[in-house]
Order: C-alpha cells, then sequence, then structure tokens
C-alpha cells in the first residue's frame, strides 16, 4: 500500500496540472469516491447510497463541464464489469444479481439527472448542444497516431513497459496458479477491472478527441483509469510474485524510480527529453521573466490611465500579454487595481468581440501576440494590425500613447480612442472579417449588425 501510494503521488503528469494553476482537482477527488463506490462489491445492495453516487456524479459536471467525459468512459467501464461479474457469478444468483445492479444504475442516473434538469436546464442545455466540437476546433491540430504516443509520452514508456509486462505476467501466473491468483488476496473481480479501465479509459479519450487535444488539466479526465488500468496490474504483479527477495528488490526499483521521476519533474535532476519519455515530463520548469519591472510599469499606467473604470481592449492573446496580465500582477504584487478589460482570442471559440469598438483603449504589439497559429487568431491579428494602421478606417479613430518593451522582443502599445467609430467604419471591419469568415454569420457578421442597428437607434 505504501509504495502504490508513493508511486502514484509521484507522477508528474497527475501533479502538472495542479502545479500548473489548475484546481481542477477538486473535481477529481470527486470522481474517486465515484469510482470506489461503483465498483464496491458491495454496490447492488445500497440502493440509498446510489442516490449520494448519482449526486456525486452531478457535482464533477457542475465543478467542471468536461468531467462528463470521464464520467462516460466510467459508464463504460462498469458496464463491462458488472456484466463481467454477472457472467462470472454462480448460476443461482445471476437474476438476482442483475436485478439489483439494474435497480442502483437506475437511481444513479435519476439522481443525477433530476438536480441538473430541475435547476441547470440552461447549462445542460448548452452543454449538450453547445456544439463544442466546432468552437474548440482549433485546439485539436493532431492526428490520433500522435495524441496516442502523447499519452506515452507524458505517461513515461518505462511505466508502460512494465504494466505491460505485470499484465503478461498476471496471465501466466493465472493459467499455473489459478487458486492463489484467485484467493483471499487476489480477488477475480480486481482483475476483471484492468480491462475494463483500459476500455473506459479509450472511450473517454475517443470522445474527448472529437472535441480538442488534452491540455494538462484534462488529463484529470483520464487519470483514475490509468491508476487502474496502467499502475494496478504492476502492484498485483508484485504482490503475488513468489520469491520474497525478488519481490523485495523489484519494490525497490519502483520506489526508486517513482522518487526519481518526482526529482526530475521539477528539475531538481537535470535530465533530457530521451529520459523524460522514458519516466515522465516535467511537472514545471523554472520561468524566468526579465520583464516583471516593465510588465508593472504597463500595469501601472493602464490603472493610471483608465482609473479601473474604462473599457481596454486587449489585441493579444498569447502567455506572455493578454487581457488577464493587468488584474493577475496586480493581484500578485497585491495592489488595491481592478481593471475593465475584453477580449476575442480563438476565432472559432469566440468569434468578433463587438466592445472593440466601445474600448476606450486599445493594446497592440510588435510582433502580434498570439498563443496558436495566425490562421486560428485572425481577430487578434486583423485588429492589431488595423489599429497601428494610423490612415486606416480603424487607425484613425486612436493615438498611440505609450509603448513598453517586454522579452523576446516585443514591443507593447498602448493606444486610446480619440473619435467615435461611424457606421461605415464598423461596416468596414465588418467587411474585412467577412471575407474570411464569410460562413459564420453568427460569430461574425450578425454581431456587427446587431451592433449596428443599436448604433442607429441610438442616433434617433
Amino acid at each position: 500500500m505504501a509504495l502504490m501510494y508513493l508511486v502514484l503521488v509521484s507522477m508528474t503528469t497527475f501533479l502538472r496540472p495542479l502545479f500548473n494553476g489548475y484546481l481542477d482537482c477538486v473535481g477529481e477527488l470527486l470522481l474517486f469516491c465515484i469510482i470506489a463506490a461503483i465498483f464496491d462489491k458491495e454496490l447492488p445492495l445500497r440502493r440509498k447510497g446510489a442516490v449520494g453516487i448519482g449526486l456525486g456524479v452531478a457535482g464533477t459536471f457542475l465543478i467542471r463541464r468536461w468531467y462528463i467525459f470521464a464520467v462516460i468512459g466510467l459508464t463504460v467501464s462498469a458496464i463491462v464489469y458488472w456484466v463481467a461479474k454477472l457472467i462470472s457469478a454462480a448460476k443461482n444468483e445471476r437474476i438476482a444479481l442483475a436485478k439489483n445492479v439494474l435497480i442502483v444504475a437506475v437511481i444513479i442516473c435519476i439522481a443525477a439527472l433530476l438536480p441538473l434538469l430541475i435547476f441547470f436546464p440552461g447549462f445542460v442545455k448548452r452543454s449538450l448542444f453547445g456544439n463544442f466540437s466546432s468552437a474548440y476546433s482549433a485546439y485539436n491540430a493532431y492526428s490520433h497516431v500522435e495524441k496516442w504516443l502523447n499519452i506515452g509520452d507524458l505517461l513515461g514508456w518505462a511505466w508502460l513497459f512494465a504494466s505491460w509486462v505485470a499484465v503478461v505476467f498476471l496471465i501466466v501466473f493465472a493459467y499455473r496458479n489459478k487458486d492463489v491468483l484467485l484467493g483471499k488476496n487476489m480477488r477475480k473481480d480486481v482483475l476483471i477491472l484492468i480491462p475494463a479501465s483500459y476500455i473506459g479509459g479509450a472511450i473517454a479519450l475517443l470522445i474527448f478527441w472529437r472535441v480538442q487535444d488534452l491540455s494538462p488539466q484534462h488529463w484529470y479526465i483520464v487519470i483514475p483509469f490509468i491508476d487502474i488500468a496502467v499502475f494496478l496490474p504492476i502492484f498485483l504483479a508484485i504482490a503475488v510474485f513468489p520469491q520474497k527477495v525478488a519481490r523485495r528488490l523489484t519494490q525497490s526499483l519502483i520506489g526508486a524510480a517513482a522518487i526519481f521521476g518526482l526529482l526530475t519533474g521539477f528539475t531538481i535532476i537535470p535530465t533530457n527529453v530521451h529520459v523524460e519519455k522514458l519516466i515522465g515530463f516535467p511537472v514545471q520548469t523554472p520561468y524566468v521573466q526579465g520583464d516583471v519591472g516593465e510588465k508593472g510599469k504597463f500595469t501601472n499606467y493602464l490603472y493610471e490611465q483608465t482609473g479601473g473604470k474604462d473599457l481596454i481592449y486587449f489585441a493579444a492573446a498569447s502567455s506572455n500579454l493578454n487581457e488577464g496580465l493587468p488584474s493577475s500582477y496586480s493581484m500578485l504584487e497585491g495592489l488595491n487595481q481592478s481593471f475593465s478589460t475584453t477580449s476575442a482570442n480563438v476565432d472559432s471559440r469566440d468569434g468578433f468581440n463587438p466592445a472593440f469598438f466601445d474600448a476606450q483603449y486599445v493594446v497592440a504589439s510588435s510582433p502580434v501576440s498570439i498563443h496558436m497559429s495566425p490562421e486560428n487568431e485572425q481577430v487578434v491579428v486583423g485588429l492589431n494590425t488595423l489599429v497601428q494602421d494610423k490612415s486606416g478606417y480603424v487607425g484613425k479613430h486612436y493615438t498611440k500613447k505609450k509603448t513598453f518593451y517586454f522579452d523576446d522582443n516585443y514591443e507593447v502599445y498602448v493606444y486610446e480612442k480619440i473619435s467615435p467609430y461611424t457606421v461605415d467604419d464598423v461596416k468596414a471591419v465588418e467587411a474585412y472579417f467577412d471575407k474570411i469568415y464569410p460562413d459564420d454569420p453568427d460569430m461574425y457578421k450578425n454581431r456587427f449588425d446587431n451592433y449596428i442597428s443599436t448604433m442607429e437607434k441610438d442616433k434617433r
């Protein structure tokens, strides 16, 4: 048990989301509790407990919407697991077991769906019919082969290889020592759980990949399945290993590998990309910013100009420069400063934000500050260019107030609006983006038309 805990808490893949600032692990804790209850051998008899499981499922969905993919995978795993349990049960017990499992499953479904449909119908509707595969298409850039290989690279191929060796060992051991493997310390339902987790985890990934690739926080979708499918065979194999000396030696090697991976994960021990692919990629590498002082001047200047009230539009979307920079810097320094900022970063998700026309200040840069390819951030690129063109239908409304110098030779400009937009100017901007996205009126053309309609009403 101590070895199991050591290995699991040392996995850099599991720690990375938390140390990158994602607090989604709250939902993960709840998900682990649900999994423990779902695969409990007493589940068929716990009808009252099934209500709690259902509420827990609803809770994970409300904490982070994408946990629904983990729930889908868990549902598949549970079906595989309990069907296998029914098949392996004694003939005179199958009907009663099937009846109880079915009743509990219905209770879980009702307990999960009722509160969502009663109290959060809008959230459920958006989640089911929000067309997220289109909105997040820019985040889906890799082939399925690349995605599967990336799972191995980030988790560590050495751990996967050790797991597969352990599976082969367990199969051979089960064939030769069936009574021992299925005895007091090693029940057959645990062995059923391993393939069930592989299947459920694969289904969860395949469905999620229809929407986008895995970001660090999305690993919480598959971590429970990896814990069971990849690491459980290793611990089971060690537990039934017949030779005590060899078993202790294997335990020591596994523990040492986990500690080594943890130390390299925080770059305490330097390593290289080849070693990282074997034991898991780093949790976080040191991030040194030489422009913290300049960012402080930038933040303070924006506050002086706006008083925290005037709207600031960021035609920028990189991790180094985006609409969250002023607020995050102020919080880091303990400054009592608030900002009104807005932007539109990813074209397929955000479209065009008409608040651009209302912003008193616009932040632009050279080169343009983006976090994806220019093709996926045409709004950022386009507005960044148009604002800086003094003679254009956008640039003529602004004057450059201040320039700041960030790392990597970035020049950051603060523009102030000196004249209001006319209907013709807005139509010109509309025409610019209509050439790029003629087939997505809800995200572009209709928004311009609605804004123009508001402008014309205000004139009256």
